[in-house]
């Protein structure tokens, strides 16, 4: 009773709790970093391919037929350009190929969330994420006394940001799947009309394959942190050496969450997304 008292009252209660909060966070994190979304949740994954799909796919071929006439309509009355048998049997390929996506939307995006999961075992990372100093010295009982607030927001702050980040994907991907058949039939629109569907396409891809991007920064992320050379102190100065691991656990923090909150971004500038 003495110890905890002590330590609620030098503040190093929220340094200990703050590595609970961060190691619970990150726990969660990792356990769903290789699921899919028919693993991550079998009661959204079932209300979406169940109930939503189907009523936005009827939707969708409505808007096929809309789209086709559209793009033909655009065509026939440009007459800056002759309408050809050429552009005819384009705009049927386009129709076609939309409708297949429609048909078989739901496997094939099943599919390249089998990829991506795999990708993401395949590439591996860090499972442990724990923020341990090792012996409790005189500096972090002074950075606990001194810091222990601010150490316990930053556990806090960076791993919700993780977390959300996390677990916010599938749910975009659930939504994602649920409006596939509402935006392919662009496609067969022609030229203008047909950019939401490439654009849907562009941002179905990246946010399916983020979860690789997030596993690797995660991993390189924490072994660069880890390997980083902070220096030891010598004699009565090695007392302190506690506060500088401290510290380490927070740049590791920082950088962790401000690189996987941008994972996102960082796949659109890199690949076009």
């Amino acid at each position: 009773m003495s110890e905890a008292l002590l330590l609620f009252l030098t503040n190093a209660v929220f340094f200990s709790l703050g590595d609970s909060v961060w190691g619970w966070m990150m726990g969660m994190v990792t356990g769903v970093l290789g699921l899919t979304p028919e693993t991550f949740s079998g009661g959204a994954w079932g209300y979406v391919s169940g109930t939503l799909y189907p009523v936005t796919l009827s939707v969708g071929v409505l808007f096929l037929n809309i789209t086709f006439l559209v793009g033909f309509f655009r065509q026939a009355s440009n007459i800056k350009q002759n309408f050809t048998w050429e552009i005819l049997i384009e705009l049927a390929i386009k129709a076609l190929l939309a409708n297949v996506l429609m048909q078989g939307g739901l496997g094939i995006m099943q599919g390249l969330f089998r990829a991506a999961a795999g990708l993401a075992d395949a590439a591996g990372g860090v499972k442990d994420f724990s923020a341990a100093v090792g012996d409790i010295d005189a500096g972090t009982t002074l950075f606990g006394c001194l810091f222990g607030i601010i150490y316990f927001m930053v556990c806090l702050v960076c791993g919700g940001m993780i977390f959300l980040s996390v677990y916010g994907r599938f749910l975009q991907l659930y939504v994602l799947t649920a409006c596939a058949p509402l935006a392919l039939p662009f496609l067969a629109g022609g030229q203008g009309v047909e950019r939401t569907a490439a654009s849907f396409i562009r941002a179905f891809l990246g946010k399916c394959f983020e979860v690789v991007v997030i596993v690797i920064f995660l991993g390189v992320g924490t072994r660069l942190c880890r390997g980083i050379d902070w220096g030891d102190m010598d004699g009565v100065a090695g007392w302190f050496d506690g506060a500088g691991k401290c510290m380490q656990n927070m740049v590791t923090m920082v950088l962790m969450a401000a690189s996987v909150k941008g994972a996102d971004s960082f796949m659109r500038r890199v690949f076009g997304l």
